[in-house]
């Protein structure tokens, strides 16, 4: 596998640089909005399929469980939230990621749904390598801090 992608990245730069000035726009309790919105979701939608293809990651047998890892995952206060503009479908995505066992619920701002939950083995990989570039996004004692990753 390639870094991204040198040829891409100008293409993903302008990407992250919209999805930067974007956030600085946005008001801090609309932040915190979507924050809790994605938090707050009891359902992860397409479960069968998303059962089908990533349950077994999981080591779960039933669709039950793996959609209660998955809501139990979201509700976590440790999760490290990372945001990307798709580069294909100019989608605004968030991945919340579970750095000390590598779970990640996929969000799509853009359809205000969650678009899957999967595991990760390699994140350092998953976050250099992903077909984005991605902005941490934290909250501080006074405000939000937003930190490009490339």
């Amino acid at each position: 596998m390639t870094d991204i992608l040198h040829e891409d990245a100008p293409k993903y730069a302008v990407l992250q640089a919209t999805r930067l000035a974007q956030l600085h726009a946005m008001q801090p309790a609309d932040l915190q909005t979507l924050f809790d919105q994605m938090a707050s979701a009891s359902r992860l939608p397409g479960l069968g399929y998303h059962f089908g293809r990533h349950g077994d990651d999981f080591g779960v047998n039933a669709a039950q469980e793996y959609e209660e890892l998955f809501v139990k995952h979201i509700r976590r206060n440790d999760l490290r939230h990372f945001t990307s503009i798709h580069p294909r479908h100019g989608t605004i995505m968030w991945h919340l990621i579970g750095i000390d066992n590598g779970f990640v619920a996929q969000y799509n701002e853009t359809r205000r749904t969650y678009w899957s939950f999967y595991l990760v083995t390699n994140l350092q990989r998953f976050l250099r390598y992903g077909r984005a570039w991605w902005i941490e996004v934290r909250r501080t004692d006074v405000s939000w801090e937003f930190k490009p990753w490339q």
